[in-house]
């Protein structure tokens, strides 16, 4: 399978909305690590 490459780099994303995207997924993981770590302090404080 051969690729287009002149469609490939026209639907390609800039490499700074690359970043913006990478950094918004990376943020929204570190919260959901955050809301579990809240939820077990929340356990084990009832406990």
């Amino acid at each position: 399978m051969s690729l287009d490459r002149s469609t490939t780099f026209e639907t390609a994303s800039e490499p700074d909305e690359l970043a913006e995207e990478i950094i918004e997924n990376l943020e929204a993981g570190l919260n959901s690590f955050r809301q579990v770590l809240a939820s077990l302090e929340k356990r084990e404080k009832a406990a």
